[in-house]
């Protein structure tokens, strides 16, 4: 059976701190959030084969931490352009085109795409707050 883990970008900087919402960055509180959602998704040994992550600077930074966590190497992150402020259908084909040879993938995103997203898989209306993963 496949398996996707939909992990959301830990607390970013606030809006008016940056001018473009793409180069946001994680607070300090972010980092610790992302380390600490790596060590739980270690500890329940869930170890994704492929990690995709939307370019901004905050997904792709709590992509690389948790990758720390998992001893995934940040060099294989996949950047996938498209799930940058993606609605649900957007997700959904990006999922669907995931490569076949691997069972499991990890997801790293945004709201409100990944929400909605959980939703439609899971049937759990649950909003992920930073950092919060569904698998």
């Amino acid at each position: 059976m496949k398996r996707l883990t939909i992990l959301r970008h830990a607390t970013a900087s606030m809006m008016q701190l940056v001018a473009d919402d793409f180069e946001r960055t994680l607070e300090p509180r972010g980092e610790e959030e992302a380390a600490e959602m790596g060590r739980q998704l270690s500890k329940r040994q869930i170890k994704p084969e492929q990690l995709v992550s939307s370019p901004a600077k905050r997904a792709i930074t709590t992509a690389a931490i948790v990758a720390g966590e998992l001893h995934y190497p940040v060099d294989d992150i996949a950047i996938e352009a498209e799930i940058y402020n993606a609605e649900l259908q957007t997700l959904l084909d990006i999922v669907q085109h995931f490569s076949n040879r691997f069972d499991h993938v990890m997801l790293v995103g945004h709201n409100p795409g990944l929400s909605e997203l959980g939703h439609y898989l899971t049937g759990q209306g649950q909003a992920l707050p930073p950092p919060l993963a569904y698998w």
